[in-house]
């Protein structure tokens, strides 16, 4: 059992460095289109169904090496079914302006709900949110789709995963237009004391741009 085990590990591992591999070479990066993105998230159980959570997240651009976003936020999240997830944060960003020097603030705040189920050591999910953000000279309002599939093997510390979510505009001039597409496979790592470390790859497809992002995310649970 321990060596069927350890073989499915190596072979999920494998295929993302695959997928990590192969993806970039389908979207025809440039030089400039990397980014990475950094995260800190510390989440708080305060009972079976309720918790809390904050996550800091810095981003830059890879070439040439600068930074792009320096972000915070709090979010409470409630599951009244062991199927279903609600979720509610607000975030608050400084953003650097493309192709400028000038920073400016965001604000932003999100509500959504996610139903999950699973299959063997398979959990499929789906999430969809409304995402309203506010600059001083605007405000953007998108729906957020996300359909994701998680790899839980038992008694391993690897768990693969991968997702696609598509941004529609939720605007009354141009309602459910697509203005983003991510694709992003990912890998979770199972650390001592309740951690996991997060490394991924995301493709992220813009109306007129394209990017690619290599990230971590470090999440502490209590």
């Amino acid at each position: 059992m321990n060596g069927l085990i350890a073989n499915k590990n190596t072979f999920f591992l494998s295929l993302f460095c695959l997928l990590l591999s192969l993806m970039p070479v389908w979207g025809g990066a440039r030089a400039d289109d990397w980014q990475a993105w950094n995260r800190i998230m510390v989440r708080y159980r305060l009972n079976s169904r309720l918790s809390l959570a904050s996550r800091l997240e810095y981003r830059q651009t890879l070439t040439p090496y600068q930074a792009e976003r320096v972000g915070a936020n709090a979010s409470l999240t409630y599951r009244p079914f062991r199927f279903l997830e609600l979720e509610g944060f607000y975030e608050f960003q400084q953003i650097k302006n493309s192709g400028q020097w000038r920073w400016r603030w965001r604000h932003r705040y999100i509500v959504g709900a996610q139903a999950s189920t699973g299959y063997q050591w398979l959990k499929f999910s789906f999430r969809e949110r409304f995402q309203q953000s506010f600059f001083k000279e605007r405000t953007e309002n998108h729906l957020r789709s996300r359909v994701r599939v998680d790899c839980l093997l038992a008694n391993s510390l690897l768990m693969p995963y991968f997702f696609s979510e598509i941004f529609l505009s939720a605007r009354r001039e141009n309602f459910s237009e697509i203005t983003r597409v991510r694709y992003r496979p990912g890998l979770r790592i199972a650390l001592s004391g309740g951690q996991t470390l997060d490394l991924f790859y995301c493709r992220q497809n813009d109306i007129a741009t394209a990017i690619h992002i290599v990230g971590a995310e470090w999440v502490i649970e209590f």
